[in-house]
């Protein structure tokens, strides 16, 4: 039972070290969209997301067979899934096989950073996004005219051109 619980804790491991260099270069892709989203070059920004949703794709069939295994281990030791998160599995590795110990301590606070800098990046990059969005929006509105968007009561969307003189920024200039 100890050579297979040996095995299964490598598996283990090995799938935990896989999870955390995708997550790295998932980091790296992010890091690399940045500058992209800031200079407005959507073709490049187009070319990256394909790697981006390969990348995506790899990770997820590493956590779903992260998953199983951690099911097996769940099992085996007589618990929930959700009763035996990572560090607790880390606790039950040092007891019985402390010789992975500190190798799985050290790839799960890895991949701790990893998925809390890739979430803070990625939250960069959608703000970056967004006040991206925001700008085009506040553009399109100084060009064509800000339109207040009148219902009526039927809840159809109300055409106002024709009913209120719109100013336009470059109309002003000329």
């Amino acid at each position: 039972m100890l050579a297979g619980l040996d095995n299964e804790i490598e598996e283990f491991i090995r799938l935990l070290e896989k999870q955390n260099q995708a997550l790295k270069t998932l980091i790296t892709l992010q890091e690399e969209k940045r500058p992209i989203i800031i200079l407005g070059k959507i073709e490049e920004l187009n070319r990256l997301l394909p790697k981006e949703g390969i990348i995506v794709s790899n990770l997820e069939k590493l956590e779903d067979a992260r998953f199983k295994l951690h099911l097996k281990l769940a099992q085996r030791w007589e618990m929930s899934v959700k009763e035996l998160p990572a560090r607790l599995i880390l606790a039950k590795v040092k007891e019985c096989c402390p010789e992975w110990s500190e190798k799985m301590e050290s790839i799960v606070e890895q991949l701790e950073k990893n998925l809390f800098y890739l979430k803070t990046t990625n939250n960069n990059n959608n703000d970056l996004l967004n006040q991206s969005l925001e700008y085009v929006n506040t553009m399109q509105a100084i060009l064509n005219g800000d339109v207040a968007g009148t219902y009526s009561d039927s809840g159809t969307q109300v055409d106002e051109s024709s009913s209120r003189p719109i100013k336009r920024l470059l109309d002003k200039k000329i």
